[in-house]
C-alpha cells in the first residue's frame, strides 16, 4: 500500500471509528447493479459520491449460518429499490484481509452507510454487523439518509 492509499485508508477508518462512538454510478433503471469494488475503488468513491452502502462479505467463509449467502439477494433487492438514491457496492474481504481487520469488518456480512456530501457535523458513517432484513435496510436508509 503506498502512502496516498494509506492516508485515504486512515481517513476512512478514522471516520469509521468516529461512527462507532457517536468510479461507480447511481443506477437510474429499475434494476440496480451492485458493483464489486476493491479497497482502492472504495476509497476513491467516498469524497462526493452521495449516499453509499457497502457490504463487506467473505465468499470463503465456512460459517454454518451462511449469512453472507443469505444477505446477497436481500442487498441486491434493496439496491434496486433505491436505484438513483444511493450507491450499493460489495467488497470481498478475502481479497482485502488487512483492510477488513484494520476496520473491524471481519464479521460477515457487515455494512457501512456513508454520506460525506454533508458538511460537518452532519456527515454520516454508520456500520452494522450481521444479517439485515429488507425491512431493516429500508428503516436504516430512511434514518441515515432520509430516503424512501
Amino acid at each position: 500500500m503506498n502512502s496516498t492509499t494509506r492516508s485515504k485508508a486512515f481517513a476512512l477508518l478514522f471516520s469509521l471509528s468516529l461512527a462507532c462512538t457517536s468510479s461507480l454510478f447511481f443506477c437510474s433503471t429499475a434494476e440496480a447493479a451492485v458493483a464489486e469494488v476493491s479497497v482502492q475503488q472504495l476509497l476513491n468513491m467516498v469524497p462526493g459520491s452521495g449516499p453509499i452502502v457497502v457490504e463487506f462479505y467473505d465468499p470463503t467463509d465456512a460459517d454454518a449460518s451462511g449469512e453472507c449467502a443469505k444477505q446477497k439477494p436481500i442487498f441486491e433487492k434493496v439496491a434496486a429499490d433505491y436505484a438513483g438514491k444511493a450507491t450499493f457496492v460489495r467488497l470481498d474481504i478475502s481479497k482485502a484481509r488487512a483492510f477488513a481487520e484494520s476496520g473491524r469488518f471481519t464479521v460477515c456480512p457487515s455494512h457501512l452507510f456513508l454520506d460525506h456530501n454533508q458538511p460537518e457535523p452532519n456527515r454520516i458513517s454508520k456500520r452494522h454487523w450481521g444479517l439485515l432484513s429488507e425491512r431493516d435496510f429500508h428503516d436504516l436508509l430512511k434514518e441515515y439518509f432520509n430516503v424512501q
